[in-house]
């Protein structure tokens, strides 16, 4: 066990830190019949969304059902063997026994999956950037300062809003991008580049800005690699459409299409939703200032200045 510790030690201290963080806030509010952390819609949205197989229509992608999905499962199968659950013809709340407590028990269980989610992500980003950078200490140390300790990653990583999932998988993102960067691309690295992508965007469609960065890096790093690198970046492009269509769209095309319409010429577009449309500009350099240190944390903050001087 020691000599697991001494070997996995630059794993442990970052996941320590989010759980240690964002442990506090696992009960927070509960029980419940919704979360109150963050804008959420869970449990109901994705109890909806398996009963009426995919058709619900939502502004956040599908992603998050298909990870809770299965834990939820496991609690209302023993809920309808205790005579606490029935099928729900109305109403989940008319189907349960005990909504508070039961509804509460889920949104907790959803916290705790999502956590744990989120801790992967960052051990699989720590081991990527040690192998990236030739260091233990490099890619510790950028963890540290820059993830574990990031205000929006260990808050979302517990509220079921979609955002703490969005994130941990982009932070796999990253994590099989500078392996790509640095050792070059392989099917497997393009694979878990394209899985984690897929499932990022299919959280919310949020981090297509930084994907566009991303990829750009994969093709430029490509360029002068000749023609192997062309064939694994088709194989890297047939898995991530292959996965986002199984996931978004082959069981229910007609409610992809009428979600992707929602942000094209639809009320994702209002501007309202974002800002108060009183919003002055100094009001939205002060959100920017604000935004950016609560995104990036005290540690990511001080190196992103640094780097700049």
């Amino acid at each position: 066990m020691l000599n697991w510790l001494r070997k996995n030690i630059e794993l442990l201290i970052p996941t320590l830190l989010v759980a240690a963080y964002a442990a506090p806030v696992i009960g927070a509010l509960l029980p419940d019949t919704s979360d109150e952390l963050m804008e959420s819609y869970e449990p109901l949205k994705t109890l909806v969304f398996l009963y009426t197989r995919g058709t619900l229509i939502h502004q956040y992608g599908p992603m998050p059902h298909f990870v809770y999905g299965p834990f939820y499962a496991m609690f209302l199968g023993y809920w309808y063997l205790k005579g606490e659950f029935t099928r729900p013809f109305n109403a989940v709340f008319t189907s349960l026994a005990h909504p508070f407590e039961q509804i509460g028990t889920l949104i907790f269980v959803a916290r705790l999956i999502g956590l744990v989610v989120v801790l992967a992500a960052v051990a699989i980003y720590t081991r990527s950037l040690e192998k990236t950078a030739r260091s233990r200490m490099a890619g510790l140390l950028a963890i540290i300062l820059c993830v574990a300790r990031v205000p929006e990653l260990i808050y979302s990583a517990v509220a079921t809003k979609p955002d703490g999932l969005m994130l941990a998988f982009l932070a796999m993102s990253m994590a099989a991008y500078a392996l790509i960067i640095s050792d070059g691309l392989t099917f497997w690295r393009g694979a878990a580049l394209a899985l984690s992508t897929v499932a990022s965007i299919s959280c919310k469609e949020e981090p297509a800005a930084a994907y566009l960065a991303i990829y750009a890096g994969v093709v430029f790093s490509g360029l002068r690699q000749g023609r192997s690198f062309w064939v694994d970046f088709g194989k890297l492009a047939a898995v991530g459409t292959g996965a986002y269509l199984a996931i978004n769209v082959i069981y229910a095309p007609v409610q992809w299409v009428d979600h992707i319409k929602y942000f094209i010429g639809g009320p994702g577009e209002d501007a309202s939703i974002w800002a108060n449309l009183n919003y002055s500009k100094a009001d939205y350099l002060k959100n920017l200032v604000t935004f950016i240190g609560y995104h990036l944390g005290p540690g990511g903050s001080a190196v992103v200045i640094l780097t700049l001087i």
